[in-house]
């Protein structure tokens, strides 16, 4: 099931890539680098991938129901401890390590994920805005 996720990606670029292939392109390097990213992401548990899901919606829900109740504080608040226990928490760790195996053959066509740190500006931006 895990290979399902990581499938359509891994099409997408084959695809992409093999239309405008820049000077350098190593097209092999590319696909093995993916076929290594889709091997280490079959070993999460999708148990755990549907966990973080479903804390992902009920944290996107009740930082909506705070900052509609205009408690702004406390949505900030619950926002940057769930980033801060995500910083730790084994099956992003995992992912992030997979999707590291795809760093550079992306490089160009997609954004890089964001980093935890990217939510700790403190550039005045706020959850609820």
């Amino acid at each position: 099931m895990k290979a399902l996720y990581l499938a359509p990606f891994c099409l997408m670029f084959t695809v992409e890539l093999s239309l405008a292939q820049p000077a350098g392109f190593d097209f092999a390097d590319m696909q093995k680098k993916a076929e290594e990213a889709e091997r280490c992401m079959s070993e999460i548990s999708e148990d755990d991938m549907r966990q973080l899901e479903r804390d992902a919606k009920a944290l996107e829900s009740k930082i909506s129901e705070l900052c509609s109740a205009g408690k702004r504080a406390q949505a900030q608040t619950e926002a940057l401890e769930m980033a801060n226990k995500l910083r730790t928490d084994e099956t992003i760790l995992l992912i992030r390590e997979c999707t590291e195996k795809l760093t550079g053959m992306m490089a160009g066509i997609m954004p890089s994920p964001p980093a935890a740190e990217d939510f700790e500006s403190d550039d005045g931006s706020h959850i609820c805005d």
